[in-house]
């Protein structure tokens, strides 16, 4: 993954969690 992450502040690590997920869910799910 993205192991550049880890030393982000815990926001930035989040935020970029949320879009990998949401990155993911719209690859799986394209109805959205």
């Amino acid at each position: 993954m993205q192991t550049r992450a880890k030393h982000l502040p815990a926001e930035e690590r989040r935020s970029v969690t949320v879009k990998a997920v949401i990155d993911l869910a719209g690859a799986q799910n394209p109805s959205e």
